[in-house]
């Protein structure tokens, strides 16, 4: 079976990012460094899958890991490989790294479409609700089906206030 994980930060209303027109952002910024360090640690040694919004947030490849941005267009940026789908990429990965853990992280495209392709979610909750404005658009997590089994919550032991909830796949 393959090991394709998607991996995301939300807020308690489930943002995973705004957008003013031209730029997405993570609404808390780096006020939970914990888990940046997180999404490191997990990530770290295996394949991120991302969409192309995700990447131009980022702006640069992830060291120490096979780096698939999903787009049409062309990226100019060393450390990157580039599909055409999801599909693609994961084909991609497989061929590049077969025993790499397959981690999708954002953009809401590719979770919306991982949620019928991934095994597993890792999913921190910021302990934050945030509003949508005239310049800034909520963009969210999609909702998790009954296909899904919450498998465990557990609350950052250096935090106290961020919890990872993990889910499995059931059908």
């Amino acid at each position: 079976m393959d090991r394709i994980f998607m991996i995301a930060a939300m807020s308690l209303d489930r943002v995973i990012g705004l957008h003013n027109g031209h730029h997405f952002i993570l609404p808390w910024g780096d006020n939970y460094s914990l888990d940046r360090q997180h999404f490191r640690e997990v990530t770290l040694h295996h394949t991120v899958i991302m969409g192309r919004n995700t990447f131009d947030s980022i702006g640069l490849a992830l060291p120490q890991r096979t780096n698939i941005v999903v787009t049409s267009h062309p990226v100019n940026a060393s450390g990157i490989e580039v599909a055409e789908s999801l599909q693609d990429a994961i084909a991609l990965s497989k061929r590049l790294n077969p025993r790499n853990t397959i981690w999708l992280c954002g953009g809401s495209r590719i979770y919306r479409d991982g949620m019928n392709i991934a095994n597993n979610i890792e999913l921190t909750v910021i302990p934050e609700k945030y509003c949508e404005t005239d310049s800034m658009q909520k963009i969210s997590f999609p909702e998790i089906g009954k296909n899904w089994e919450r498998l465990s919550t557990i609350t950052h032991p250096l935090d106290g206030q961020l919890r990872i909830i993990r889910y499995v796949r059931t059908r």
